[in-house]
């Protein structure tokens, strides 16, 4: 057996609900004046090092701005008045090499943020299921591996079938801005 790693780039992160509460990211522009960048809710803030998104308040009020709450679900994140956003990686896969199938060990996601912005969880999926949630906490870091944080070590290797995606979700109750720089993963082969 041999160790496989794959690993993405931040600006591969793609949102899962766009025209949300996803805005523009503020900041230098081109033209060397400093504003909200146009398409950066829809894209990200594509930079050399990463991409990034600002997030805004992600909690959901009720009726005289009630909130509920209750026990957390790393499966469920977001069942409570606290929402969230969910962010994908689809990284590059070896599904079938040398005659055998691949082996998902672990996943990292490195990532930075600004203001009160959490990491809520992390799910793993091969193609269409999904054979990880992991729970986390919010240690973000641009250039360190901390489990639970940047790197997420699965309860068990899983085969790989199909192709591996990493889904984060975060939260946050003020405006926030979160930065992905890499993503990737392990494989046994």
């Amino acid at each position: 057996m041999s160790l496989y790693a794959s690993w993405i780039h931040g600006n591969a992160a793609r949102p899962e609900w766009v025209g949300d509460k996803i805005h523009q990211v503020h900041g230098d522009r081109w033209d060397q004046t400093n504003g909200d960048i146009a398409w950066s809710d829809i894209n990200g803030l594509p930079r050399g090092w990463g991409a990034t998104y600002h997030c805004t308040d992600s909690r959901a009020m009720g009726f005289g701005w009630s909130q509920t709450t209750g026990p957390y679900h790393p499966e469920t994140p977001f069942e409570y008045t606290l929402k969230g956003y969910w962010f994908h990686f689809p990284i590059p896969t070896p599904v079938l090499a040398e005659g055998r199938r691949a082996s998902l060990q672990r996943v990292f996601v490195l990532w930075t943020h600004t203001g009160d912005l959490s990491l809520a969880a992390v799910h793993v999926w091969d193609g269409a299921s999904r054979i990880a949630t992991l729970p986390a906490n919010s240690q973000a870091s641009a250039d360190q591996l901390i489990q639970g944080g940047t790197q997420f070590d699965l309860p068990a290797p899983a085969v790989i079938r199909f192709g591996v995606n990493i889904s984060v979700g975060v939260s946050c109750t003020t405006d926030s801005d979160v930065t992905f720089y890499s993503a990737g993963a392990d494989f046994e082969i």
